[in-house]
């Protein structure tokens, strides 16, 4: 017994280390083959990667959704997305609206190249927040990262859209990349040199679109706006606030009127339920074009005029 206890207290540390060793050789196999089962869960089944959070509670609109409404919208998005995941693209661009696919992705090469592959070149995981709700129109923040367990990257930056669910034809379905809808409003003024018509409106989170139809009825091009100035083609709320068109993204051919042109105008107006947009205003409307060029001090021209489009 002497014996035995002298060479474990000689031999201790390798005894020990022995037993270590033992272990993790036994363990270790188990462990990985755990951990590979684990994994093709998750990949199989991107609920596993999906979160809530308020999801039948507009932040914005702070409305309460209906549990049926809001679990039909989730089953949407959830399709959506695991379609996206697990490369089924053409399934994905089924579930889009037809106004989505009309005014952001016209075939399913412009849905692949513009979107898909911006947003899911790798399986993504995502939550989702009930964002905004609007008569029939509900939108939705979805907020995407790197599937850990797919891509190894434990520091994986993430990707904001919103989704927005439309019932079209007996279905629900999908505007994506922050598009919320569309809206037909065929309005117009017009003066002795000009007629303006508001065909339409695109509706995204940032901003709104205006589609017009441009009428020079002097027989001389005009331009619509000098851009001179950022803030004399704007939208004008119920409670006076203006909002400019984004002049800086604009050149200037593409507001130059030769006879009858359709033009579409970018305006800085967040996506809000709460304030009414009563009139769009365009108020340095050059009358003659060919003239305006002429001069080298472009503000001595003083043949323009204004219009304003009751909405």
């Amino acid at each position: 017994m002497n014996k035995l206890i002298r060479w474990y207290n000689k031999n201790r540390k390798i005894f020990w280390l022995s037993i270590v060793i033992s272990i993790i050789v036994i363990s270790l196999p188990r462990a990985l083959n755990q951990y590979a089962k684990d994994k093709n869960n998750v990949g199989s089944s991107m609920n596993n990667t999906t979160t809530y959070d308020n999801t039948n509670y507009s932040v914005i609109s702070q409305e309460t959704i209906k549990e049926e409404t809001n679990e039909e919208n989730n089953n949407i998005i959830n399709t959506f997305i695991d379609y996206c995941n697990n490369r089924e693209t053409e399934n994905a661009y089924q579930l889009l609206t037809n106004q989505c696919k009309e005014k952001l992705y016209p075939t399913l090469d412009d849905f692949v190249n513009k979107y898909y592959n911006r947003i899911f070149g790798d399986k993504k995981s995502y939550s989702i927040q009930a964002w905004f709700s609007n008569n029939n129109y509900y939108t939705y923040k979805i907020n995407f990262k790197e599937d850990m367990l797919s891509t190894g990257n434990a520091n994986s930056s993430s990707i904001e859209d919103y989704y927005t669910i439309v019932y079209e034809n007996g279905n629900y379905k999908l505007n994506i990349n922050s598009y919320i809808g569309s809206i037909e409003i065929d309005k117009s003024a017009e003066t002795d040199d000009i007629k303006i018509s508001v065909i339409s409106k695109d509706i995204f989170i940032d901003y709104e679109i205006y589609n017009i139809n441009v009428e020079s009825k002097i027989g001389k091009s005009i331009l619509l706006d000098s851009l001179e100035n950022t803030n004399t083609m704007y939208l004008e709320d119920s409670s006076g606030l203006h909002y400019d068109a984004y002049s800086h993204e604009i050149v200037r051919e593409e507001l130059r009127v030769r006879a009858i042109k359709d033009v579409s105008i970018k305006f800085n107006k967040k996506y809000t339920t709460e304030r009414k947009i009563t009139k769009i205003v365009f108020e340095d409307i050059i009358l003659d074009y060919n003239n305006y060029i002429t001069y080298s001090n472009k503000s001595e021209f003083d043949n323009r005029t204004s219009v304003k489009i009751e909405l």
